[in-house]
């Protein structure tokens, strides 16, 4: 039997006149929960979604049977049986039976509700209908929304746009990846061991400028140290302009490596690797630890991961611009145009910029 929240969420969304498939995706909602909690597996998702369907047509839910030559006969037949009971009224079913299914179901697994399941499932379904079968359900589906949740799907849907244009301005997406797949080929690999290689290179030319190796004094100089930025020890130009160009490397390593600026990341290396030169000049007779020293040398790797973000962005919307170009003037000529970059140019506004809704 399904749970009384769920006949409660049916029958407000029959109230507020939705279509019957709504109506029983509330009780598809409600087994793919049952199986992420552990209660029961499934075969796979189609079998999960049968399951609820057959749950709402039980419960009263007049969503009709699927039509002939679509699915089996057999499956026909079921829905047939259960979309009668639920107009009968008639809801007692055999205790044995029930049983016996759950414990079938139990030794099921449970990968059937996951998102990647459910998500190829969807595929596969919106393959099968045409175009103009999709529209009508996307046009019903905003008839029957209210406010409320049209504001909710238009936010999902520019948070998706977002990550679309932040995936299409990685530089392994272009020539590396299977676009939309995220499979890498072997150069992308590469690419990313030759970055990982970039970032221990640095870190390690870093280490070796910063970190005194003469002049060792167990006793440590604490009075020596600058403990406030740029006051308590003045400081030079070359000195300003040597910590910040010092740690760029890293920041650009470092952004390359995560495909995205990454600047937390980043900055968490920086004062690592910063942290740990200054302490070690505490120990030398010759060199003066500062923390201003260890502000420039953070803020020199944001610089850097940021200039790889800011290169990103202006090389999507220069091949943006480039398409729409193309697109102008092959329509001006007559001709069709098509695309052989992976950059959809939906994801970018006229100006050649990337949409970020």
């Amino acid at each position: 039997m399904p749970e009384q929240t769920t006949l409660k969420r049916a029958r407000a969304a029959k109230r507020a006149g939705r279509a019957p498939s709504t109506q029983a995706g509330e009780f598809v909602r409600e087994e793919m929960d049952h199986i992420r909690e552990g209660k029961h597996g499934a075969r796979s998702t189609k079998q999960a979604i049968a399951i609820g369907l057959s749950k709402a047509r039980k419960a009263g839910v007049d969503l009709p049977a699927p039509k002939r030559g679509t699915t089996s006969e057999r499956t026909r037949r079921a829905a047939k049986r259960a979309l009668r009971q639920g107009r009968s009224g008639r809801t007692a079913t055999s205790s044995a039976r029930s049983r016996a299914m759950l414990k079938a179901l139990k030794r099921e697994g449970h990968a059937a509700a996951s998102k990647k399941a459910l998500a190829r499932q969807a595929r596969s379904s919106a393959r099968k209908r045409s175009a103009s079968s999709r529209s009508a359900s996307a046009k019903q589906a905003a008839r029957t929304k209210g406010p409320a949740l049209r504001r909710s799907a238009a936010r999902r849907a520019a948070t998706t746009r977002r990550r679309r244009a932040e995936a299409c301005q990685r530089p392994d997406q272009r020539p590396g990846f299977e676009f939309g797949t995220g499979r890498a080929t072997r150069s992308a690999v590469l690419r990313r061991h030759w970055y990982f290689t970039a970032i221990v290179c640095s870190a390690a030319f870093i280490l070796l400028a910063i970190v005194p190796w003469r002049g060792f004094d167990p006793t440590g100089h604490w009075h020596r140290v600058g403990w406030i930025p740029f006051v308590s020890r003045p400081v030079k130009v070359i000195d300003f302009v040597g910590n910040l160009a010092l740690f760029v490397p890293l920041g650009v390593s470092i952004a390359l490596h995560a495909q995205r600026p990454a600047l937390a990341r980043t900055a968490a290396a920086a004062f690592a690797c910063s942290l740990f030169g200054e302490w070690a000049q505490i120990y030398s007779r010759y060199r003066y630890p500062s923390t201003g020293d260890l502000v420039l040398n953070v803020l020199g790797a944001l610089i850097g991961a940021y200039g790889v973000d800011y290169a990103r962005r202006l090389w999507a919307g220069r091949v943006a611009t480039s398409q729409s170009l193309e697109t102008s003037e092959g329509r001006s000529r007559g001709v069709k145009v098509t695309y052989s970059s992976p950059v959809p140019r939906a994801l970018f506004n006229d100006r050649g910029r990337a949409r970020v809704d």
